[in-house]
């Protein structure tokens, strides 16, 4: 029998004496004798930082052991299987440790280090293609921007789709700032996700379905994204630093015809003569090189009654658009102290300051993009840097600029001008503080209890300069600020106990009491009144350039609102689970809740069994693991925020004048939060010793109880509107999930691994109280080709638009007067925003220090429309344009004049259909090249250094999209699959250091 020998050199420094032993042996599986290969052998550390004399033998599958070296040079080493290690320990709801045996619902683990091997300034980004079934899509905003995160489809016509966020078991304070779903000022103003520092994230546990999250109740419909974060270890002493410089640059930009020149000298359109000497340098001129650094150090000590960990982190970035800028600083504090041999205290404290200027808007006002791809191809754009100029009859520099501002419902100017004269400047200052108790009552009982604070005060500004365009500016200028602040207080207590009744019986059990208490609190200054009571008036400022509230044009009670809006919550719950010989664990949980916005309680139960097939039959090598689990759960989705019977009206003028009336519930009706009902099946396998896993679910959901908004009867009532209930939405889909662990005898590793999930969207029925037999998320009013509706028998995220008229061929009719292709008399269906799959690959190697990571990742089917295309094609702009006019052009088997085509079909009167791109993408998402540097590098002065190559959203495999079909205008639940001027997406290819001390 061939033994395998560990070699091991100790360094240890004890009273400042160095002495290094090589220590060698054999290390066997206790069940067989044989000799087990690739064994992770290390020194046991302490709590001073010195090495002891003690070795650490662990191994997947095996319970680790450690071992007393006392002088010994020969080792040999048993290594006993341990039940628990195979089948792992899963983090559940309020953050409650179960053995994977005995959960009965789906959930994946993202290790902390997939976070921070290629780092985004928003952490959320990095989890996209890691978990089967997580949706993840970024703004278009830039630096800092919102991320959209779905699991298992939109539930919600009118009320929340995205994940609730959960941190060491506690629910987070979800305070994203302003998002806008209009496209005149598309506007996002980040999210509360991206306050957290990466490096303080030890894991992150996706719980997918209602079963995972019924603990939460109303708080639980779509899903919960559970943060594990860092804390002090015992025995462990370690100082690390980390620094990331990445560059950006834009991925994709719009096709930009060089052939054609103006219209005429002074228009904005190239359906001119062909003309040599063209170009559009001025599409990557406007862009410069984004640069991000993120620099992180950390600390961490303890012994075995006190640990501690602590955190800085600095982010600095330039974004790729004039004067947009992100700064912000990460500090967190955790500590944790066995105070006495039952009681045990975890006390945590993070603070962050943000701050973010020139944060570029999207759409068709304050957006730089519209005079970059808008910008007539032949003219000078490089005159137009120097972007303003003197007017000596006002005194100041005004916009320099040549063209007309308002263009159909466009405002095209300087985009110099915009981006630096129509700033934005958004402050977040947030405390996350939390502290626990943990008591232990007996064996295998203990108590806890948990007080949780969250702060976030938002302060926000938007300074319109003097000659700015006049449709949406006072002739000198606007002034917009707001200061808000959202708070959440969370506490609950806990009973936890776990009991082995028999040889062949075990109980768990969870009995808990929570409260939680928001408020969000505000004051809101503006010179446009638009903003506040919908009038288009522009009050403007008494004197130019002047941004204060004191120079703020008109009547003040237009001109300001304060407002604050308060809910709580409370509710019990309990869960009971019975394991019967190992191998059948069957679970109940229930949650009863009471909230400020409601007038009764609801309850959300939840059952579920697991059955572990390799307990009923002997494991093999081929065949290592086996689980079968199916659930059945009910949960919530919370009111919209701020609906009560009992609060003020949202918003009060001077003087104590409501803004607006307050939305209620229909005359002898009680409106209830939306409740969604969730079956899954699931099955969870490991072959070939574990190396290969298998774990694919099947559920199926339906949401109840929709909340519609409907005009409230004229004179009739003290509210313009009231809330009703009716609906369903129904989502069924499956998931996979596939890995491998292969170590070949040279030391090469490589674990691939494969996320699979589709989702089917239907919508069972609507409202019968709606005037109309469908609601508009987005309409054409505000996208002009494009409106987004919710109708019975179809899809969330169906896409509605004008469509040619065709013959019984599909051919596309035209006028026989003008030659204009001929639209359908109704908007019609066009596509729908939701892929139909997603499939990613991610793949990591790794051979004596050096370390490959990549990750593919694809989203098949779906439908992206896009606003800017439409506009390109009636300027003559775009490349296909070009292409139509340099040969016979025929569209669907019909001739057409190319300039009288794209006329009737572009802008703002356009054709919807024409502008339909099929959403498919497949994408290098994420890569790492590096090399781990060991500390005989450095003779010991540090523990490892690693430095890596990394870069994400590299480059597409496949795209039909003009643009990036991933992105989104808003994070909320319109503009779904619309593309409008949007900031492109970003190129990011830099290197990480990470030094442990």
């Amino acid at each position: 029998m061939r033994k395998i020998v560990f070699v091991l050199l100790l360094l240890a420094s004890t009273f400042g004496v160095n002495y290094a032993q090589t220590v060698s042996g054999t290390v066997t599986d206790a069940a067989d004798g044989q000799p087990l290969p690739g064994v992770n052998v290390s020194v046991q550390g302490t709590s001073n930082g010195a090495m002891t004399n003690a070795l650490v033998f662990s191994f997947i599958g095996y319970a680790t052991q450690n071992v007393s070296v006392n002088g010994q040079t020969t080792i040999n080493v048993v290594l006993a299987t341990d039940d628990q290690v195979i089948e792992d320990v899963v983090i559940t709801a309020l953050g409650i440790e179960k053995p994977a045996s005995g959960v009965t619902y789906s959930t994946q683990k993202v290790d902390g280090e997939e976070l921070t091997r290629a780092k985004d300034v928003n952490l959320i980004n990095s989890m996209a293609g890691k978990s089967a079934g997580v949706v993840i899509t970024r703004g278009a905003s830039g630096l800092g921007g919102s991320s959209k995160v779905v699991l298992r489809g939109n539930k919600s016509i009118a009320g929340n789709n995205q994940v609730l966020y959960v941190i060491d078991g506690i629910p987070m304070n979800n305070a994203n700032g302003t998002q806008s779903g209009d496209l005149y000022s598309a506007y996002d103003g980040g999210d509360a996700i991206s306050n957290l520092n990466p490096e303080d994230i030890e894991s992150i546990n996706v719980l997918k379905g209602a079963s995972a999250s019924a603990l939460y109740g109303s708080q639980a419909a779509n899903g919960v994204i559970l943060i594990t974060t860092k804390k002090g270890k015992n025995g462990v002493s370690d100082i690390s630093f980390s620094s990331t410089t990445t560059f950006e640059s834009p991925l994709a930009l719009p096709l930009v015809q060089t052939e054609y020149g103006k219209t005429t000298p002074t228009g904005y359109e190239n359906w001119g003569t062909k003309t040599s000497g063209l170009n559009a340098n001025h599409l990557e001129d406007f862009f410069q090189t984004g640069i991000t650094s993120i620099n992180n150090i950390s600390i961490t000590s303890g012994n075995e009654k006190n640990q501690f960990y602590t955190s800085y982190a600095n982010t600095s970035g330039k974004g790729i658009t004039p004067g947009n800028e992100l700064f912000k600083h990460n500090l967190t504090l955790r500590g944790t102290s066995q105070v006495t041999e039952r009681l045990r205290i975890d006390v945590s404290a993070n603070i962050l300051s943000q701050k973010v200027n020139k944060r570029p808007y999207g759409g068709y006002y304050f957006n730089p993009l519209v005079g970059v791809y808008l910008f007539p191809v032949g003219d000078d754009f490089a005159q137009y840097e120097e972007f303003e100029k003197f007017d000596a009859s006002r005194n100041f520099n005004v916009q320099n600029w040549d063209y007309s501002m308002d263009q159909g419902g466009l405002s095209f100017q300087n985009p110099y001008w915009v981006a630096e004269r129509n700033p934005s400047y958004a402050i977040r200052n947030r405390l996350l503080s939390t502290f626990s108790a943990k008591y232990d009552i007996a064996k295998g009982i203990y108590a806890m209890a948990r007080l949780n604070y969250d702060k976030t005060t938002d302060e926000f500004e938007q300074h319109i300069y003097a000659s700015t365009d006049q449709v949406i500016s006072h002739a000198n200028g606007e002034y917009t600020m707001y200061n808000y602040g959202t708070s959440q207080i969370y506490a609950d207590v806990l009973l936890v106990g776990s009991k082995e009744l028999s040889e062949s019986l075990t109980l768990d059990a969870t009995l808990g009491f929570s409260t939680t208490s928001n408020s969000d609190k505000g004051f809101r200054a503006s010179s446009f009144t638009n903003d506040l009571d919908g009038s288009t008036h522009k009050f403007g400022l008494y004197y130019a350039n002047l941004f204060s509230l004191g120079n703020i044009n008109g009547t003040s009670d237009f001109a300001k609102r304060d407002y604050k809006v308060e809910a709580f919550s409370q509710a019990v719950f309990g869960n009971v689970q019975f394991g019967i010989k190992k191998m059948l664990f069957i679970d109940f949980s229930g949650r009863n809740e009471w909230s400020s916005t409601v007038n009764k309680t609801f309850f959300y139960p939840q059952v579920g069994a697991s059955f572990i097939v390799t307990q009923a039959i002997t494991p093999t090598d081929a065949f290592t693991y086996g689980k079968v689990r199916l659930s059945y759960a009910q949960v919530g989705n919370a009111l919209p925020f701020g609906y009560s019977n009992t609060n003020p009206p949202y918003g009060i003028l001077p003087g104590g004048s409501p803004i607006g009336a307050q939305a209620k519930p229909m005359p002898g009706t009680d409106l209830l939060p939306e409740r969604t009902s969730s079956f899954e099946i699931g099955l969870e396998a490991r072959f070939l010793n574990s190396n290969l896993f298998v774990d694919a679910t099947y559920y199926n959901t339906t949401t109840e109880d929709q909340v519609f908004r409907i005009a409230a009867p004229a004179g009739e009532s003290e509210t313009p509107y009231y809330y009703v209930n009716g609906g369903n939405i129904k989502n069924s889909g499956i998931e996979l999930s596939l890995g491998y662990n292969f170590i070949a005898e040279n030391g090469l590793k490589w674990t691939p691994s494969m996320n699979f999930s589709t989702n089917k969207n239907e919508v069972i029925e609507l409202s019968d109280k709606l005037d109309q037999p469908f609601v508009t998320v987005t309409s054409m009013d505000q996208s002009k080709i494009y409106e987004l509706r919710i109708v019975e028998g179809g899809s969330y995220g169906d896409m509605y638009g004008y469509k040619f008229q065709r013959d019984a061929s599909g051919n596309i009719l035209k006028d026989g007067t003008t030659g204009d292709p001929l639209r359908t008399e109704n908007v019609e269906l066009m596509g729908n925003a939701n892929p139909d799959f997603l499939l990613s690959m991610n793949n990591t190697f790794s051979f004596k220090g050096l370390n490959l990571s990549f990750l593919l990742d694809g989203r098949f089917g779906g439908d992206v429309v896009s606003v800017t295309e439409s506009y390109l094609d009636e300027r003559g702009l775009s490349q296909r344009t070009a292409d139509a006019r340099n040969g016979s052009f025929v569209v669907d088997g019909t001739s057409f004049d190319p300039e009288t085509y794209f006329k009737a079909v572009g802008g703002s009167a356009g054709i919807g259909e024409a502008y339909v791109y099929n959403a498919t993408n497949i994408r290098l998402r994420e890569l790492s090249l590096g090399y781990s540097f060991g500390s005989k590098f450095f003779g010991g002065a540090i523990k490892g250094l690693d430095l890596s190559l990394v870069g994400r959203n590299l480059f597409f495999l496949y795209k039909d999209a003009p643009f990036d079909p991933e992105l989104t205008l808003s994070s909320g639940n319109g503009l779904q699959g619309l593309e409008a001027f949007s900031m492109p997406s970003t190129r990011t290819l830099g290197f990480n250091l990470k030094v442990k001390f």
